[in-house]
């Protein structure tokens, strides 16, 4: 239950609001096992806290001198005058039946939180007209009507149409009586009669108020005044006196020394009492007679909250606020009399005595009682001791076997201490990890050489006679009355003299191990590094930390009975729960559940309770109260922004204009338990399919497309359980231009367009490619130009020849076939393709021309292969000519006088291809080359000429003509010389 203030505590509200009382910070005492404390230090706007609250979402809301705050256990959220806050100064938070969020400053102004926004009451001017000076409570019934409680008595009631009431106070004086009037475990106005009149409890508004009418004679009915409930109970507080109520009776009444501040029932029914400089105080089953505990002595507890989580909060108004996850442990350390360190090493008990040891080289006994440490006191040794004792085994009440870290126990090496005070005995087992008793009362001391085997004091057996010597920390003795050994190595076992390294497959079992028990007749091997291994029939189970386990570095197990083990590690404990049939569950406790401490040394099980040796001190604690699970964190989508404007959507799944495809998610967890851990998971479905990770409490995503879209959000906390998860569907709609008909008439006019283009592109090509044609063909026309003058100029040089040699027939014959060959030619100039009858007729002519010119320096023969099936083909003009010529110029003229010279013509068709091969036996090319370069006058053109005929002819016609000249006899001095030319048929 909730605690609520009354509306006319004027003294503790002018203690907080004028701050008449300033107190010294004392240091804290570990009163609570474990706590965090929120100061102006580490989140909070001022150290000077007034009022807490837990919001029906699990937000806690923390008002102070500087602000309000909203803090979700890992972020704190400030609400001050820029956010729109009357004042800072605030005194209480309220939230009411409709999720509003109220707050009653100091100077009087009120206003509320609602989405995600801080509003001023409309009727501020017309309170504040009224003189009040400042609200000291607040009520919101079903109807939207507002109560608030004055600084001065009697309270303010504004109608849900905006109608104030002024209610002022009753007659006080010599009271005799008092009305209470609460709605909702809220105090909302509190009345008293006198022997001269009498205030009805019919004079407020509502008649479904529940009266409490108590007949109560106190000099404080002007003072501070608290109520709350549990349903059956009420506990009323006025000034320093506390009375429970129970069916209109007054069954208990308790004074106390200064001015309670404020009550609660918890969710146990226990009750707290705040008491002004005093702290807090608990109690239990409804006794008085007894205070279970007493916390934050000498502070001033404003206020006292159990959250829904089952979490404490404490709030202050010099120190803060603090967090306790749990009151369950009884936690003994240096600040209980009698201890003088918090780290206990190891414990052990014999009946309701027990026995434990400290860092500091102390050793301590004490008395059990129930969960409580009765006549602690230290063990006194004549001998100045040098060593912490590691472990500690009782063999009576009288009689323990300790064993140290260290060999020499002593100062100035003497064997054993000697303890001052009968009639204890103790015995010195050597220096040790550990100390195990067998089943024939023989002492094992695990230590760095091995082991050792006491009888009393008494050193009988080291295992370093068998030439054992492995750093061993614990042992186990087996049915078969053979020893396993727990060592830096892994796991042997002691039989019959011999150690053999324990035969297993798996390899944890190789390494350090931390402890051995045998449990349900499984061997349960504790490791350093790698968890749990639990062996039954050879086989091995391995338990970790993604089984639950708080850890994987095992320190100590317990078996409190056949279905509950007790794990302490390095990081908390843990809890097995075994079901049957080889299951089991595992639930992990650590400071965030309220251990003082992470790390368990060592644990007891005695008379109901459990008890854990840590490095924060002893604790006890009742285990079937461990059983609850934490609650499991809560995710909140405060927000969603479209284009960077919050939006609020009526639609369940909205459609987002094209260009609202901007969206960002904005949210939080409510998480208490180690928040730093708490992670979130999220996935847009309609872009990804996978979850993502992230600690931001933002998520933004920016020029998402057109489409339907699912986004999915999910927390988990530092223990793997998962919150809640949030859903929101939306679709963005396509933009005009991606819609079905925009784009099949963008695509058909692209198709035009293409088609013009295409069309357009094709006439310009035709028209580059017929002009360009005509440019071949002039070029081609130009070079057959260039070749009529160059044949001219040599047969005109042959006619000269045979002139001066006086040959006039010869001369005659020759002018007649020369202008036969001449016409010839021009007439073939005229055309691009030729015959190939045709072209032989010319160079049949040509040829003879040549060998009359050269006094029949050489003979010649042009042959057609009988592959030649047309000779009527057409093939370019012009083109074996000039190769005849380059043959007869170049290589046949420059021989000597007697050469017998010869040129061949050979036509030939293969498939598509036509092949014309021309070979003689002339100087060479070589040779011809150096010729060229001893002329001092013009240079040869007619290969060059020939090669660009071929390109031309091959630009015009795609007639693939190839050439390819080769030397006919190269071992020879006159290497002769074949050409090859083919190309394509032409139609």
């Amino acid at each position: 239950m909730k605690v609520f203030i009354n509306t006319r505590f004027a003294v503790l509200v002018a203690f907080f609001c004028l701050g008449l009382v300033s107190l010294s910070e004392n240091a804290l005492s570990d009163e609570f096992s474990f706590f965090i404390n929120y100061t102006a230090n580490n989140g909070l706007p001022s150290s000077k806290v007034y009022d807490i609250m837990e919001d029906s979402k699990g937000f806690v809301w923390i008002a102070t001198e500087n602000g309000v705050v909203r803090f979700d256990g890992n972020d704190f959220k400030d609400f001050t005058v820029r956010e729109g806050l009357p004042t800072n100064s605030t005194l209480r938070i309220y939230e009411d039946r409709f999720g509003r969020i109220w707050f009653l400053s100091y100077l009087g102004p009120i206003s509320y939180y609602e989405n995600l926004k801080i509003h001023p009451h409309p009727l501020n001017s017309e309170l504040k007209a009224l003189g009040v000076g400042f609200f000291t409570d607040i009520y919101v019934d079903s109807l939207d009507n507002l109560l608030l409680a004055k600084f001065i008595g009697g309270h303010i009631k504004i109608s849900n149409r905006g109608i104030i009431t002024d209610y002022g106070a009753g007659k006080t004086n010599n009271a005799k009586k008092i009305e209470l009037i609460a709605k909702e475990n809220k105090l909302i106005g509190w009345f008293t009669n006198s022997e001269s009149g009498t205030l009805s409890a019919n004079n407020l508004y509502s008649p479904d108020h529940e009266k409490i009418i108590l007949f109560i004679e106190s000099p404080h009915i002007n003072t501070n005044l608290a109520y709350c409930s549990n349903g059956k109970q009420t506990a009323i507080s006025i000034g320093q006196e506390l009375f429970i109520v129970e069916r209109g009776q007054i069954v208990e009444h308790k004074p106390y020394k200064g001015l309670i501040t404020g009550l609660l029932y918890d969710q146990n029914n226990y009750l707290w009492v705040n008491e002004r400089f005093n702290g807090t105080h608990l109690y239990a089953n409804n006794r008085f007679d007894t205070t279970i505990k007493s916390f934050l002595k000498g502070k001033t507890v404003s206020k006292v909250i159990q959250t829904s989580d089952g979490n404490y909060w404490f709030s202050t108004t010099e120190d803060g606020i603090y967090f306790v996850p749990s009151i369950r442990f009884n936690t003994f350390n240096k600040n209980t009399p009698g201890l003088a360190n918090d780290n206990i090493i190891s414990m052990a008990n014999f009946d309701s005595v027990l026995f434990f040891s400290t860092t500091g080289k102390k050793f301590f006994r004490a008395m059990i009682t129930k969960n409580h440490l009765n006549k602690i006191k230290p063990f006194k040794f004549n001998n100045d001791i040098v060593t912490n004792f590691n472990d500690v085994l009782p063999i009576s009440r009288h009689d323990l076997i300790i064993t140290g870290i260290t060999y020499e126990f002593v100062k100035k090496k003497k064997a054993y201490p000697n303890y001052l005070n009968p009639p204890f005995r103790i015995s010195m087992a050597g220096y040790g990890y550990s100390l195990y008793k067998t089943s024939k009362n023989e002492i094992i001391v695990c230590n760095k050489g091995g082991i050792q085997a006491y009888k009393g004091s008494r050193l009988i057996y080291a295992s370093i006679e068998d030439s054992f010597h492995v750093k061993t920390f614990c042992v186990l003795e087996l049915p078969d009355s053979s020893l396993l050994l727990g060592t830096v190595n892994g796991l042997y076992v002691f039989k019959d003299g011999k150690y053999e390294k324990h035969k297993h497959e798996n390899p944890i079992l190789t390494t350090r191990i931390s402890t051995l028990n045998l449990i349900n007749g499984d061997i349960w091997i504790g490791t350093f590094d790698n968890g749990l291994v639990i062996e039954q029939d050879g086989e091995g189970k391995s338990v970790s930390v993604n089984d639950g386990l708080g850890s994987n570095r095992i320190k100590t197990v317990l078996q409190m009975n056949d279905s509950v083990i007790w794990i302490g590690t390095n990081k908390g404990l843990s809890k097995v729960l075994l079901i049957g049939g080889g299951k089991m569950q595992i639930i992990s406790y650590s400071i965030w559940d309220g251990l003082p401490s992470n790390e368990i040394n060592d644990l007891l099980y005695h008379d109901g309770f459990l008890w854990l040796a840590t490095t924060k001190g002893l604790v006890s604690l009742d285990p079937n109260l461990l059983n609850k699970h934490r609650a499991a964190p809560v995710l909140i989508v405060e927000k969603i922004a479209v284009n960077g404007s919050d939006t609020v959507f009526k639609d369940s799944k909205p459609k987002l204009a094209c260009s609202q495809n901007n969206i960002a998610f904005y949210y939080t967890a409510i998480d208490h338990y180690d928040p730093k851990k708490t992670t979130f998971h999220f996935k847009l479905k309609g872009m990804e399919n996978n979850w993502r990770q992230t600690n931001a409490k933002t998520i933004h995503f920016d020029d998402l497309p057109f489409g339907d879209y699912s986004f999915k959000l999910k927390v988990k906390n530092a223990t793997g359980q998962w919150g809640n998860t949030y859903q929101f569907d939306f679709a963005i709609e396509r933009h005009f231009t991606e819609t079905l008909w925009f784009r099949a008439i963008a695509v058909l006019s692209l198709l035009a367009m293409v088609i013009l283009f295409f069309l357009f592109i094709l006439h310009r090509q035709k028209k580059r490619d017929e002009l360009k044609r005509r440019v071949l063909v002039s070029e081609q026309k130009a070079m057959r130009s260039q070749m009529n003058p160059h044949f001219i100029f040599n047969s005109l040089n042959s006619i000269q020849d045979i002139v001066l040699n006086k040959k006039t027939g010869a001369a005659s014959r020759f002018i007649v076939d020369f202008s036969a060959l001449l016409r010839r030619i021009l007439e073939l100039s005229k055309h691009n393709m030729v015959s190939l009858s045709e072209e032989l007729k010319t160079i049949e002519l040509y040829l003879s021309l040549e060998k009359t010119r050269l006094s029949g320096k050489f003979d010649y023969r042009v042959s057609i292969d009988e592959s030649i099936d047309n000779i009527d083909m057409g093939i370019p003009s012009m083109i074996i000519q000039p190769l005849l010529e380059n043959a007869i110029w170049h290589g046949i003229a420059p021989l000597p006088k007697n050469a017998k010279a010869y040129v061949s013509v050979k036509i030939s068709q293969a498939q598509n291809l036509v092949y014309i091969s021309i070979t003689d036996n002339g100087i060479g090319r070589k040779k011809s080359l150096e010729i060229e370069k001893a002329r001092s006058f013009g240079k040869a053109t007619g290969l060059s000429n020939i090669n660009e005929r071929i390109n031309l002819a091959n630009k015009i016609y795609k007639a693939n003509i190839k050439l390819q000249i080769d030397d006919l006899f190269p071992e020879k001095e006159f290497t002769g010389t074949s050409v090859r030319i083919s190309f394509a048929i032409i139609e």
